[in-house]
């Protein structure tokens, strides 16, 4: 109902989604990215956790774009490491980073465009790991 979570207004305003937050891991956990919707997402986690509100949103955790390190977005199917929290609303992941690549064929179409930072199997020329001249 109207009134309830908001014991005070903040001079930001209209920022549900950074409600008091307490945090629950001590380790972080993976899991895998299962939508993203502009500024947030849902992450499934690999694990099932063990807490009263971990079934809201059918087990997955909400995540923020400003949960995420190093960068605003994140690729459905693509593999996460994250810290769990709750919020009054359930529970979500924050200090979130992008770990694996999407697995071929799992979102194709939405990784077009996009390079691997050039960190492939190429050696380089000249084989790179010559010591000395003996």
């Amino acid at each position: 109902g109207k009134g309830k979570g908001k014991p005070y207004t903040t001079p930001e305003g209209g920022k549900g989604h950074t409600l008091p937050r307490t945090r629950l891991s001590a380790e972080k956990f993976t899991g895998t990215v299962v939508a993203w919707k502009g500024k947030f997402g849902w992450i499934q986690p690999g694990e099932e956790i063990e807490h009263e509100k971990a079934k809201l949103h059918n087990g997955s955790l909400f995540v923020g774009m400003n949960d995420i390190e190093g960068a605003t977005s994140l690729t459905p199917g693509a593999t996460v490491e994250f810290h769990i929290c709750e919020d009054t609303s359930g529970l979500g992941a924050e200090e979130v980073v992008q770990v694996g690549n999407v697995p071929p064929g799992a979102a194709a179409a939405a990784s077009k465009g996009i390079k691997a930072g050039g960190k492939g199997p190429v050696a380089p020329k000249g084989g790179g790991m010559a010591k000395g001249k003996d």
